[in-house]
């Protein structure tokens, strides 16, 4: 089965902008596998600092286990739904649990989302360096034009699952 989490990559009406921490709630992954496609449609070009994926803790605090399940240094044409590839082409790929979210956080260049219609979370206070943290996210109906995709399969996203249940995640 495919892996696919996030929403359709579609022209929004709204944007957002720089250095916030954005996850999409709107779908969970649906297995467990590895992420190896990033798809994003930008307003205007835009670096991604970090894409990876993030797994709800408590309320609302979520968290991406850094190191497992980033990829860095991304970048996305503006005016389309872009394409990121995975595979050491674009970025290395990363696991990702059935119950993980995608989120981003990029440096410069702007997102296209709807300000209402989905389910979405945005941290304004700690951005890239945070990213790996367990932070406390302001919920809110924003839909983010991102998704990603990749293959099913337990690999190294087994062990990191296996090692979060036994911390108590």
């Amino acid at each position: 089965m495919a892996i696919a989490v996030g929403t359709d990559c579609v022209d929004l009406n709204t944007t957002q902008s720089v250095d916030v921490t954005i996850i999409d709630l709107e779908t969970a992954a649906n297995a467990t596998g590895t992420i190896n496609e990033i798809q994003m449609w930008p307003n205007t070009n835009i670096s991604v600092g970090i894409v990876g994926s993030f797994f709800l803790v408590s309320g609302t605090t979520y968290e991406n286990t850094a190191g497992r399940a980033t990829a860095r240094d991304l970048s996305a044409t503006a005016g389309s739904c872009d394409t990121i590839v995975g595979g050491g082409v674009e970025f290395t790929d990363f696991a990702i649990d059935a119950t993980d979210f995608i989120g981003a956080n990029w440096d410069s260049g702007i997102l296209e989302r709807n300000s209402a219609g989905g389910s979405g979370a945005s941290d304004f206070d700690n951005g890239a360096a945070n990213f790996g943290s367990a932070v406390s996210y302001n919920t809110s109906s924003f839909r983010y034009s991102f998704r990603a995709s990749g293959v099913e399969g337990n690999g190294a996203a087994g062990i990191e699952i296996f090692r979060r249940r036994i911390e108590g995640y």
